[in-house]
């Protein structure tokens, strides 16, 4: 009889531990920018050129991790942000693309304490007659905590540096007098 309410015990917990280490829900990414809105149309599209489709990835061992994507999807969520400020036409002859080339939330889970590295890098590229005017972009922020890493802050953080990264691409002074010529 002992073996089977150990055999029982084992499987339950077994259970509760892997329903406790269950995928984190995809982030909600909601960048704000706060650079002046632009008059010139403009043709947008962003385009996702990272090798994986993730945005978090948590580290619970060296052979255990858990990943979660975004929502609205990267792209999406990085479009939107910029037609707010943008006067977007999709017939408009000055072009501006886009590409993610890196965006990830590394997240170091030990038993008392996590780590977590942001990192973003974006690839502008604006065209028109005939001219091409191309910058990369690039931020990265750490942060640390006790215990689990809370969704909810690093979604925050995150979004606050994407957010950071489309004002500086926005109010760069040489986009600007590129598109304006």
């Amino acid at each position: 009889m002992y073996p089977v309410i150990k055999s029982v015990l084992i499987g339950a917990t077994a259970l509760l531990i892997s329903a406790c280490q269950s995928a984190p829900n995809p982030l909600i990414v909601q960048p704000v920018i706060s650079a002046n809105s632009s008059q010139l149309p403009v043709a947008l599209s962003v385009t996702d050129t990272r090798a994986q489709n993730y945005l978090l990835r948590i580290k619970l061992s060296d052979d255990q991790a858990q990943f979660a994507s975004s929502a609205p999807m990267l792209e999406t969520a990085i479009y939107d942000a910029l037609a707010e400020k943008l006067n977007v036409v999709n017939s408009a002859s000055k072009q501006v693309n886009v590409a993610i080339r890196q965006a990830i939330i590394r997240v170091e889970q030990g038993s008392v304490k996590h780590q977590a590295e942001h990192e973003i890098s974006l690839l502008l590229t604006a065209r028109k007659d005939g001219a091409t005017y191309t910058r990369d972009f690039n931020a990265k922020a750490s942060s640390e905590g006790a215990f689990r890493a809370d969704p909810a802050k690093l979604e925050e953080k995150f979004s606050e540096l994407l957010g950071k990264l489309l004002d500086d691409m926005l109010r760069d002074p040489k986009l600007i007098d590129f598109m304006a010529e």
